[in-house]
Order: C-alpha cells, then sequence, then structure tokens
C-alpha cells in the first residue's frame, strides 16, 4: 500500500506535470519537440539534444510495450481458447517461461500488435488515435470493474484488499523511494 502510494504521488506530480507541458508545449508551438527545444531562449546548441533524447526515450518505450502488449495479445488469444483451463500454478509459470524464451513466438505477436498499431495511426489523430482510446480505456474500465466485483467473491479478498489499500510506511526505505 504504502509503495503504492508513493508511486501514484511520484505518478501525478512528475507524470502529469511533464505530460500536461508537453501537451501545452505541443498545442501552443505546433512543432517537433526538437524544434521546440531548439527555440527555447539561450542560445545553447545542446538544447535540441533534449528533443532527440525525447524522441528516442519514446522508441525504448514503445518497443518494451510492443513486446508486453504482444504477450497480451497471445494471453488473449490463449485465453478466449481456453488454453488455460485446469491448470496449475507451477503449470502457469512454465507456460510464461516457455513463451517468454520462445523468440520467435515472441516476434511474431509484437508484430501483431505493431500491425494494429500502424492501422489505428493509418486512421490519423481523431478517427484513429481519439476514437480508439475511447472504446480501449471504455473497455478497460468495465474489464477492471468487472474483475473487481469477481475478486470479492474471492476468499482472501478483503486481505488482499488490505495489504494493497492500507499503507504501511514501516516497509518503505530508501531503496523503494529510489
Amino acid at each position: 500500500g504504502a509503495f503504492i502510494m508513493l508511486f501514484l504521488g511520484c505518478t501525478l506530480l512528475l507524470g502529469m506535470t511533464l505530460f500536461i507541458a508537453e501537451l501545452v508545449l505541443g498545442k501552443k508551438k505546433k512543432k517537433s519537440v526538437v524544434h521546440i527545444f531548439a527555440q527555447i531562449p539561450g542560445n545553447s546548441s545542446l538544447m535540441p539534444l533534449f528533443g532527440w533524447l525525447a524522441i528516442l526515450s519514446t522508441f525504448l518505450i514503445a518497443g518494451w510495450c510492443g513486446v508486453v502488449s504482444g504477450w497480451g495479445i497471445n494471453y488473449l488469444v490463449m485465453a478466449l481458447t481456453d488454453a488455460f483451463s485446469n491448470k496449475s500454478p507451477l503449470e502457469f509459470a512454465t507456460i510464461f517461461a516457455e513463451f517468454r524464451h520462445a523468440g520467435s513466438l515472441n516476434l511474431l505477436w509484437q508484430a501483431v500488435f505493431v500491425v494494429i498499431t500502424c492501422l489505428i495511426l493509418a486512421r490519423g489523430v481523431r478517427n484513429g488515435i481519439e476514437s480508439y482510446s475511447k472504446l480501449f480505456f471504455s473497455l478497460l474500465f468495465i474489464l477492471i470493474v468487472g474483475l473487481f466485483i469477481y475478486a470479492t467473491t474471492l476468499s482472501g479478498f478483503l486481505d488482499a484488499f488490505s495489504y494493497l489499500v492500507i499503507p504501511d510506511f514501516t516497509k518503505l526505505n530508501q531503496d523503494t523511494v529510489l
């Protein structure tokens, strides 16, 4: 619970601040991040490098998200084909370990994710990104509410819920904060 509070606090404090700054600068300047940093007063030739760094970090994050999203598509297909029925926790761990080490299978599902993403992006901002974001975030919200309702019926729910929600600040240390 304490880690979740710390994580949410950092996300709101840092992430939302940077997100809002990016939106405001992009809307006002109507230019790429490299051009925006190049126009910052001070005549420093290093400023465009910060724009390129932002682009590089976006690509690095997108690569990681592509892999994890490919995993998600694979597990969705497995769940829809009932591949998880009557499996023990050890079998689940084995399935994950085998899938994680199957390079070609990981590439396949990552490629499926990239193709879906490109198809959405090809439709533009309003008909692509905005409309699919509304759809997928609505579905995500419904899924989370449904999973929460289902979880309330399981034994140990109150213990798990209190573990996640009630903070124990004695477990926070310097490494956790870092």
